[in-house]
């Protein structure tokens, strides 16, 4: 597998940037109303960032583009109408929903962000796509470092600092990646009509190898809705657990896919190799459970990650089931075209199970 080194490095570099963000994220706020009424907030957001950067679209672009054998985005008016559209949508849900008249600010920029957010998935994908993995490594150590600044300097502003620091992060992000792939990609501007055939097999091939990513969304979006107060504990319990399935699952599958869609194969060493790693997380997860002191000092804060880590010893069984099924749906993907009522299936366990561990156990 050419290059899957630097996928897997560059991603470590970044969630290690991202793991000491959030622990100071959380020796500043804790498991306080306030962090918890933020994460409520960008429950959405949170779930499309951390995914951003691990080519989510990739299910959808890659066929055409190597129908196309180039890199081409086609946009036309209907298009930018719509991507500017989804902010309002955005603000409009965590207006209604969160009825927090004091943060029109906050949720502003929430919803502003989504639109550089969209940007930076396509790039990824374009940098992956054009096996441009040492650049994928550059940027993520890069965009690390400028998040983890900008937090450690906006945070004494609040959450307003904190959504700040993602934005400017995202803008930077998206400057890098477009000076590394101008070249080789286009955008055209065309006027043409997107047949509904074409929309529904790019949204089953969307939803059928990003099972995950559903299951994130589902249960962020719940819990923002039913378990407000807890949003701190289950954010840095998702954060623990997807800081896995970045480095190693998601870069496995954008490490396959163009080899998959062409040949329509997945060799059994891919899927051992899989489990191997899925058990030895597990596993080192465990031992820091059980052998690594539940408080540490950042800061001078005491930092409890008793909580955090108990929830995610749960939590990771769906997430590894889910993404080993991400993996094996990738080979079917040129021939995807329509919905089967198995297809939700294991996503609605999943889901079933984490309403089940979080009432039974953490509310």
């Amino acid at each position: 597998m050419k290059g899957f080194k630097f996928l897997v490095l560059g991603t470590i570099f970044a969630k290690l940037f991202g793991i000491i963000r959030e622990l100071l994220v959380l020796s500043e706020f804790g498991y306080s109303q306030e962090i918890s009424s933020y994460f409520a907030l960008i429950a959405i957001l949170g779930v499309l960032t951390f995914f951003s950067d691990t080519s989510i679209i990739n299910s959808v672009a890659f066929p055409i583009w190597l129908s196309e054998k180039s890199v081409v985005i086609r946009l036309n008016y209907k298009i930018i109408i719509f991507i500017l559209i989804i902010p309002f949508l955005l603000f409009l849900y965590n207006y209604i929903i969160f009825d927090t008249c004091n943060n029109i600010h906050l949720m502003m920029v929430i919803s502003i962000i989504i639109i550089p957010l969209v940007i930076n998935s396509i790039l990824y994908s374009v940098l992956i796509y054009l096996d441009k993995k040492k650049e994928f490594l550059l940027v993520a150590f890069l965009n690390g470092i400028v998040y983890l600044s900008l937090t450690f300097v906006l945070i004494e502003y609040g959450v307003i600092g904190l959504i700040y620091s993602r934005l400017i992060a995202i803008i930077f992000n998206v400057l890098i990646i477009l000076t590394m792939v101008r070249k080789d990609m286009k955008i055209r501007f065309m006027d043409y009509r997107l047949k509904m055939d074409f929309v529904e097999k790019s949204i089953v091939r969307f939803v059928s190898v990003n099972n995950v990513l559903m299951f994130v969304l589902m249960t962020r979006i719940f819990s923002s809705l039913f378990f407000k107060d807890q949003m701190a504990l289950i954010n840095y319990s998702m954060i623990i657990i997807l800081t896995f399935y970045t480095v190693f699952s998601k870069n496995l599958n954008s490490q396959l896919i163009k080899g998959q869609i062409e040949t329509f194969k997945l060799g059994k060493k891919i899927k051992s190799l899989y489990w191997y790693m899925s058990v030895i997380f597990f596993l080192i997860m465990l031992l820091v459970f059980f052998a690594v002191p539940m408080e540490w000092a950042v800061h001078g804060y005491e930092v409890n990650m008793y909580m955090p880590l108990k929830l995610s010893l749960f939590l990771i069984i769906p997430v590894l089931v889910l993404g080993y099924l991400d993996l094996l749906r990738q080979v079917n993907l040129s021939n995807k075209g329509r919905f089967n009522l198995s297809d939700f299936m294991p996503v609605t366990f999943g889901f079933v199970f984490y309403y089940v561990v979080i009432v039974s156990c953490f509310i």
